[in-house]
């Protein structure tokens, strides 16, 4: 019986810390390479700064726009931009370690974030200075 309980208050603890996990938000700047999109082909870039996000392409600001997060799903509203889309994209994501990854749940008019998203990006490291890491 005091193996149940013990189980049961761990379990009961864990629950907020995978909640906070997993409600993080973005921040931060991923890149990834798209390759057989035609047009959408070479280097990508996502950068999450609170409630704003800017997608490069090439090294070229393609969209800027707002998003607003409701656990690990976010929702997409470009602003401006070459590639801005006028309708609104929600996307699940999955961060581990430097590795994010988007599912797409809502996208039906936007080929072309539904293809930037496909991709699978890596937190660029970025220097601070100090020890190097």
């Amino acid at each position: 019986m005091k193996r149940i309980a013990t189980a049961a208050a761990l379990a009961i603890a864990l629950v907020p810390c995978t909640t906070a996990f997993a409600a993080t938000a973005l921040s931060g700047t991923y890149n990834a390479t798209i390759a057989g999109s035609g047009s959408l082909n070479g280097s990508w870039s996502l950068t999450f700064s609170g409630s704003k996000y800017t997608i490069s392409f090439k090294g070229s600001t393609a969209v800027n726009g707002t998003l607003t997060q409701s656990g690990n799903k976010i929702t997409f509203a470009d602003k401006s931009g070459k590639y801005a889309c006028s309708a609104k994209g929600i996307y699940s994501y999955t961060l581990s370690g430097r590795t994010l990854r988007f599912t797409r749940v809502s996208d039906s008019k936007c080929a072309g974030r539904r293809t930037v998203f496909a991709a699978t990006y890596t937190k660029k490291f970025t220097s601070t200075g100090g020890s190097g890491y």
